[in-house]
């Protein structure tokens, strides 16, 4: 039994030798595999967060894109209206232009009428000085026959009314 139990015991051994490069072996690939498993878990980790960092970041990109379409429409509207205020504004200066040009035509109008009145008053003034300056001796026999006449015309009117009636 001895014998026997020695046999068994160099068999053991015998596969203990043959086991232990596999047993490293396995050891090693156990190892590995252990290491692969954590680097897939931080990938895994690190792809989670990327994909939650891309999804915050597609959800600001849609909201600056609508904000971005809204201030577009905006700029659309006021540039809309600043061109219709630069029509407006064209309009008020021609009205400007023709109301400016029909004071100037008329000031130069009147400028002219003043002229042509200054000069009647002008020609007045030395038509009535010749006028006096000539029928003055006229004027005074004239004054006093037409005195006598509206006399003789006074006594005719008030016998002509008291025998009418």
């Amino acid at each position: 039994m001895r014998s026997e139990l020695v046999a068994l015991n160099e068999e053991i051994d015998k596969q203990r030798k043959q086991s232990s490069p596999v047993d490293a072996d396995l050891k090693a690939v156990q190892v590995e595999l252990q290491g692969r498993t954590r680097e897939l878990s931080d990938v895994r980790h690190a792809y989670s967060k990327q994909k939650k960092l891309i999804a915050e970041m597609t959800g600001e990109l849609d909201h600056t894109r609508s904000r971005a379409e809204q201030y577009e429409a905006e700029v659309k509207k006021v540039r809309g209206r600043v061109e219709e205020l630069k029509q407006d504004l064209a309009t008020a200066e021609d009205d400007v232009d023709q109301q400016t040009h029909q004071v100037r035509k008329l000031q130069r109008s009147n400028e002219e009428l003043q002229q042509q009145v200054e000069g009647l008053q002008v020609q007045l003034q030395h038509m009535t000085t010749r006028l006096r300056r000539s029928s003055n001796p006229l004027l005074s026999s004239r004054a006093s026959s037409l005195k006598s006449f509206d006399g003789l015309l006074d006594s005719d009117h008030e016998g002509s009314t008291h025998g009418a009636s």
